[in-house]
């Protein structure tokens, strides 16, 4: 039996301390690929080099296998969608298949084969985010793979989170340092 080893991104709340955090409200893991099924390793199991392997190969293999601009009240939103458990686990490769730019992009992963991009430049960021959010949120709750309802900043691969919340005055967010000056520097 052969198997191909791959990252594979959870809800952090739905699994045990065996797996590294990769975001908020997300954990990864490294999960055998096999014909039949597939089975994610206890941390434990896995050294560094497995890990290094397991991103390597997820970065080969794992490619988008549709790639769609949506328009959102006016925000570019580039959507990424593969037909696997593994398709938002290709996040942190984006300028591979999508121009960030160096300021990175707004990003959510609301599905285990879905991911949301909107690269910063053109539109206002808060513009951007609030379109974002919605969308971020109800994607997600209607499943099914249903991964995050958070949306983050993407910058050289890493995700930061961004806290929102519904408030009197609409969507409200907090911008972490580095994306509020982005912020203000657009203003």
């Amino acid at each position: 039996m052969q198997f191909d080893v791959r990252i594979r991104l959870t809800p952090a709340h739905t699994v045990s301390n065996n797996f590294r955090p990769f975001a908020e409200g997300v954990v990864q893991s490294v999960s055998l690929r096999g014909r039949i099924e597939d089975r994610d390793l206890r941390v434990d199991e896995v050294d560094d080099s497995s890990w290094e392997s397991a991103w390597a190969q997820t970065r080969m293999l794992e490619r988008p296998q549709a790639i769609n601009t949506i328009d959102a009240n006016g925000v570019p939103l580039v959507h990424l969608f593969s037909d696997n458990l593994y398709g938002a686990s290709f996040v942190p490769f984006l300028p591979d298949v999508i121009d960030v730019g160096s300021q990175g992009a707004l990003v959510s992963i609301p599905l285990v084969h879905s991911v949301l991009v909107h690269p910063i430049g053109e539109v206002s960021l808060v513009q951007a985010a609030q379109a974002m959010i919605p969308i971020t949120r109800q994607v997600h709750k209607s499943g099914p793979g249903s991964l995050s309802p958070h949306v983050y900043w993407w910058l050289d691969g890493g995700l930061t989170w961004i806290p929102t919340y519904f408030g009197r005055n609409g969507i409200e967010f907090h911008a972490p340092n580095g994306l509020a000056d982005l912020i203000a520097d657009q203003d």
